[in-house]
């Protein structure tokens, strides 16, 4: 009860001078919330979530 956390996650890549875009030709996809309930899944396993993804892509 009351250990339920919502990590918000944005990927983005750079994009030269002008700074950094969103990731991908679907941003939708390249940003969210993860929401965990077991104190052992915080930002470290969001991450580890994402990249996981990226790397499947």
């Amino acid at each position: 009860m009351g250990t339920e956390k919502s990590w918000v996650y944005r990927v983005d890549e750079p994009h030269g001078s002008q700074g950094w875009r969103l990731y991908g030709g679907h941003p939708e996809r390249w940003r969210g919330t993860v929401i965990t309930d077991d104190p052992k899944e915080a930002a470290e396993y969001v991450a580890a979530l994402v990249v996981t993804d990226l790397v499947t892509e």
